[in-house]
């Protein structure tokens, strides 16, 4: 099934899989009284109790974290505890007891097989000497045969393939049946591309040594995906029968290309295997009905990889035979309906690509294929199409050779609008028709009237929506169909008709900046009646596709004002005079000398509006005004604006605060102060509530600073109560991003003046050693643990150490509760120290972690700084 059909697939794999790994840690405790597992909780699947991250270890040995802790733990047993001479199994019903039989049992098959290939070499190493010895063979023979000898040696060197590589080069008679039998026992070895080779080069030149011996082991190496691309030089389509030849080509298909090991550094379509192809298109011409037979098999399979490689090699194929996918085409469609993974490369997209291919050749048939799939395919598979047909319509060389078939496509995509194929908004037919209207605007410019049809009936789909959500717990004789669902559910089904509103509104929007007709549509607009919810949709959704067209086609924002007019005082609508101030906030943000001074003088007025919402997105409007066109506002407004300061609701204190430098700007001193006190008035309001807006106290923050900076005579007091009063209790919040935000504004603050080091300093030692350090954070480039002890380096000696104290204790504190998980904390902050000289301080933390931490393997990079450092240190001291 496609992936793209939801992320549900994968939720619920995951908590599969966090489950699961739960369930196993009490088995893996039992196995060893030594082992450590660490599980961090993050997400929904964390708050549901499962573990999102897994890490194994143990007092001898570090391992490894992933989510699969089965994974992890099996690998760690076999490379850790197998021998350990501290091993202290709990109970006896454990994990590690079945890793170890499991593994044992795989070590005997595998040296089983080991054991069987070394009698069949003795075989013939003994077969060899017989000949050697008897005289029989030619001295060229017998070159070769003690050449080949050497192939058994342990550690078989390149150079002794390399010899037998030339050799066949140089004369392939010399390699008799019984050589080539014997190196064909090689081809399982890391040596096999110039085994393979110079057996390929043997019965090329005399194919009577193809004996049956050599031909199982070359089909045997092909069966296991060794070097295929050059055993099939000498694999002819009569060398087995049939049923085996068509087994052979599974084989072929299912070794193709490894995509598991080209993940991330592949591309599937790259030409790699000429000769592969080259064998596959002798076998088509060779018997076509077992060709077709085996690829439709294939285009069945349940493997991902199977799929991915039978659709690249059509690929191939077709450009030999540019004929060949047609009769393919239902099979390829079909294959969507298999569901694969979320890992790696996806077969799904493999299909689509070589079906875009496929369309310059046959799209009347490819077109009608899918047209019949999509009436009764299944979710994925009309996804699929629907992204197959994005694909189409975004790609340029189509929409110049074949604009029949955009039109085509685009008519299927409009006729699709309206259903809700996918949860992801993104994903939705609407917003693959927005992109493509965005980038060919030029293609929809007359399709205004079609939008408008499909907007209403989005809009009217929604009401019908709102009204069984509405009804929901109503006794109704009408069937409700959002019975039964949660409220999660109907929320995100409310949230998906409105995005689809939205999108097609961007679209009208991508219509309205190169359409002729300007004035019919602003016609349109005005003359909507407000009778019902519905109507109110449609005329704000339209208002706002104005006001983003607006922001690409400046030419028709003066002749919409008329119309502005009539919006702003449409009495039956808050909303409509909402959309309505902020297209004439646009206007003045990227059009003022077209806003008369009228609009200006209304604004004054709205500003005062006795509705909250008009008087808040008023304040807006008349906030560009002050920081585009300050000549033109009206001074009391200005006044007014600032005493709402001093009213209780905190949409105005966040519009007003927004574009208080402005004012602050055309204020006199004592007007500025009057100002800075009412800022600092707020802050104190804001910051007592028992739910304080981080943000906002965190912007007033910043106001306050930066305009007692520029006005305030005692701007140094004022700062000091900021940073004391507002700013350092919040870097103790117990949200870490809440928290770092503030110690990032106490950080630019001490650039500016030193006095403020030890405030930070003090505040960061604190946060590093509330939080435990995840095994990455001091690989990831730039962590914010790196960032903190780096800035470290930027203070001076005296401030580091005044702080001295409150490290010890952070440090002594870490150790108690895990060293190894605070270990690059430690050997960082030792290393700071180092830096600032400060010997005596390096000496008694080293004292300490001697006294109080045990030199445990695990621990050696630790204990290398510790006595290094240590070390330095003492012999400075005994110096001076």
């Amino acid at each position: 099934m496609s992936r793209l059909e939801s992320d549900n697939g994968r939720i619920d794999s995951a908590i599969s899989l966090a489950r699961k790994s739960k369930s196993l840690i009490p088995r893996i405790n039992n196995w060893c009284r030594n082992i450590k597992i660490d599980s961090e909780y993050g997400g929904m699947i964390g708050e549901m109790g499962f573990p999102t991250m897994n890490y194994i270890s143990c007092s001898q040995a570090e391992g490894d974290g992933a989510m699969d802790l089965e994974w992890i733990a099996t690998d760690f047993i076999i490379d850790n505890c197998q021998g350990c001479k501290f091993h202290e199994e709990l109970y006896d019903k454990n994990f590690g007891r079945d890793v170890i039989d499991t593994y044992l049992q795989r070590l005997e098959t595998a040296n089983a097989i080991i054991k069987k290939k070394e009698q069949a070499l003795k075989a013939f190493n003994d077969k060899i000497i017989e000949l050697v010895q008897s005289g029989e063979a030619k001295n060229t023979e017998v070159s070769i045969y003690r050449l080949l000898q050497k192939l058994n040696d342990d550690g078989v060197s390149f150079e002794v393939v390399k010899h037998i590589f030339e050799a066949t080069n140089v004369s392939a008679d010399f390699f008799t049946l019984e050589a080539v039998e014997y190196i064909s026992l090689f081809l399982d070895k890391e040596i096999s591309p110039l085994i393979a080779s110079s057996i390929v080069t043997i019965i090329k030149h005399d194919r009577v040594k193809f004996s049956s011996f050599v031909k199982e082991k070359v089909l045997e190496a092909i069966a296991n995906g060794t070097e295929i691309e050059i055993l099939v030089e000498i694999v002819s389509c009569d060398l087995l029968v049939l049923e085996k030849m068509e087994e052979l080509l599974e084989n072929i298909i299912h070794w193709y290309f490894d995509y598991q090991s080209g993940y991330g550094r592949e591309n599937p379509f790259d030409d790699h295997s000429p000769n592969i192809i080259l064998f596959i298109d002798t076998f088509r011409k060779w018997n076509l009905d077992s060709f077709e037979k085996v690829i439709k098999k294939c285009l069945r399979s349940k493997s991902k990889s199977v799929r991915i490689n039978t659709v690249v090699i059509l690929d191939k194929l077709f450009s030999i035979d540019n004929s060949i996918i047609k009769n393919f085409i239902l099979e390829l469609i079909d294959a969507w309906d298999i569901k694969e993974d979320s890992y790696g490369l996806s077969a799904d997209v493999v299909i689509r690509t070589t079906l875009i291919r496929t369309v310059d050749t046959d799209a009347e048939t490819l077109f009608k294929h899918l047209d019949n799939k999509f009436l009764k395919a299944k979710l994925g598979t009309k996804l699929e199409i629907i992204e197959f047909y994005r694909e189409f319509i975004n790609n340029q060389d189509f929409e110049i050779n074949k604009p029949d078939y955009i039109s085509v496509v685009f008519d299927k995509l409009v006729s699709t609008i309206h259903e809700n194929f996918t949860n992801n908004a993104h994903k939705s037919t609407s917003r693959i028709l927005d992109t493509f209207s965005r980038k060919n605007p030029e293609f929809v410019k007359d399709k205004f009237n079609l939008f408008f049809a499909v907007l209403l009936k989005a809009i009217e789909k929604r009401s019908t929506f709102i009204w069984y959500r509405n009804n929901l717990n109503e006794n109704t004789v009408t069937f409700n169909p959002l019975e039964g669902k949660d409220y999660m559910t109907i929320d995100l089904l409310e949230n998906l008709l409105q995005h689809k509103i939205d999108d097609i509104g961007r679209i009208i929007s991508n219509i309205i900046t190169v359409t002729d007709d300007i004035f019919d549509i602003l016609k349109i607009i005005d003359s909507i009646y407000i009778t019902r919810d519905s109507d109110e949709v449609l005329k704000t959704t339209l208002i706002r596709s104005l006001v983003t067209a607006a922001k690409k086609k400046k030419i028709f924002l003066a002749n919409s004002l008329p119309y502005v007019y009539n919006w702003l005082i449409d009495l039956s609508s808050v909303k409509v005079r909402i959309e309505a101030i902020k297209f004439i906030k646009e206007m003045i943000d990227i059009y003022p000398e077209s806003v008369p001074q009228t609009i200006y003088d209304l604004l004054s007025v709205l500003i005062k509006d006795n509705d909250l919402l008009i008087k808040k997105y008023a304040i807006d409007a008349y906030g560009e005004v002050i920081r585009s066109s300050f000549e033109k506002i009206n001074i009391d407004a200005v006044k007014y604006l600032l005493e709402q300061l001093d009213n209780s609701f905190v949409i105005f204190h966040k519009a007003i605060v927004n574009f208080v430098y402005q004012i602050a700007e055309q204020l006199s001193n004592n007007e500025r102060l009057e100002l800075l006190m009412k800022l600092i008035k707020l802050l104190t309001l804001y910051s007592n509530q028992s739910e304080i807006d981080i943000d906002f106290c965190k912007t007033l923050c910043s106001k306050i600073l930066y305009l007692s900076k520029e006005f305030n005579p005692n701007h140094n007091v004022t700062k000091v109560v900021i940073i004391e009063k507002f700013i350092l209790p919040n870097c103790y919040l117990d949200d870490f991003h809440d928290a770092k935000s503030y110690i990032d504004m106490l950080n630019d603050l001490k650039k500016e003046d030193s006095k403020i080091n030890s405030y930070w300093l003090k505040v960061c030692w604190a946060f590093l050693y509330r939080y435990r350090p995840h095994k990455l954070d001091f690989v990831t480039f730039m962590n914010y643990r790196k960032e903190f002890y780096l800035e470290m380096l930027n203070l001076d000696s005296v401030s580091v150490s005044s702080e001295y104290e409150c490290i010890k204790e952070g440090l002594k504190r870490a150790i108690i509760y895990s060293v190894e998980d605070f270990e690059h904390d430690i050997i960082f902050t030792i290393n700071v120290l180092n830096y600032f000289c400060l010997h005596e301080q390096i000496v008694e933390l080293c004292q300490f972690i001697n006294d109080n931490v045990p030199r445990a393997p695990i621990l050696k990079s630790l204990f290398k700084v510790i006595d290094v450092s240590n070390g330095v240190s003492r012999n400075e001291l005994n110096f001076n």
